[in-house]
């Protein structure tokens, strides 16, 4: 959304993934996130003067998967070699794959 003035004030981060795999190009997870990316790229309005009037047109399943979609770019469950004092976010990541039934090394 740039720079654009908003009252909304939610910042999402994530980490970069691509590098965490052998093959990144072969993932089939990647892939995926990649194809729903652009999907919503492709249905979200480009000018962020006309978001508010785009989400109020559409139906509450689609707002849904729109927020499901920008609540897991959120998740942080990558290990990296220097990830400091993170079990417990770790443990908390295992729960909500449990939960999900998502297993990244499938």
């Amino acid at each position: 959304m740039g720079n654009a003035q908003s009252v909304l004030q939610l910042n999402l981060t994530h980490e970069r993934l691509e590098g965490s795999f052998k093959r990144p190009d072969e993932n089939k997870a990647l892939e995926g996130w990649e194809s729903l990316k652009e999907n919503f790229g492709h249905m979200l309005p480009g000018d962020t003067n006309d978001l508010w009037i785009w989400l109020m047109d559409q139906q509450r399943d689609q707002l849904l998967n729109l927020m499901a979609f920008a609540a897991a770019h959120s998740v942080n469950a990558v290990e990296l070699k220097y990830s400091g004092d993170r079990k417990q976010a770790f443990a908390y990541a295992d729960q909500l794959g449990q939960a999900l039934n998502v297993n990244m090394g499938d």
